[in-house]
């Protein structure tokens, strides 16, 4: 009787931990994509007004060459000649926190 008390109240811990990890602000770097409206010009396989991300991700290849970018630290690889099309987007990205900077490096590169 003990173990199954034990091992029901485990189990409610458990769930109890993962539900507060869950709404602890834990960083979703599409959900950021979409709330910054990345998708108007930056569509996963096509080129549209903006590069494709599959062409992002394979170019800047790994997050810390993207998030220096992200953060203004680096110039643009991808058509440097069009930066100031960028320097709206940059500014509101600049506002992020730097996890969520990284979040959204993560979520542009999962589609290499």
């Amino acid at each position: 009787m003990k173990r199954l008390f034990f091992l029901v109240l485990s189990i409610a811990v458990l769930v109890l931990l993962s539900t507060f990890a869950d709404q602890s602000g834990a960083t979703d770097g599409k959900a950021i994509f979409e709330s910054l409206r990345c998708g108007n010009c930056h569509k996963p396989d096509i080129e549209k007004t903006g590069t494709s991300l599959k062409q992002v991700a394979a170019t800047y290849g790994d997050q810390s060459k993207l998030v220096a970018y992200l953060e203004g630290k680096s110039e643009p690889i991808i058509e440097p000649k069009r930066r100031a099309v960028m320097q709206g987007q940059l500014k509101k990205i600049a506002k992020l926190s730097s996890e969520e900077k990284q979040a959204l490096a993560n979520y542009i590169l999962s589609f290499r």
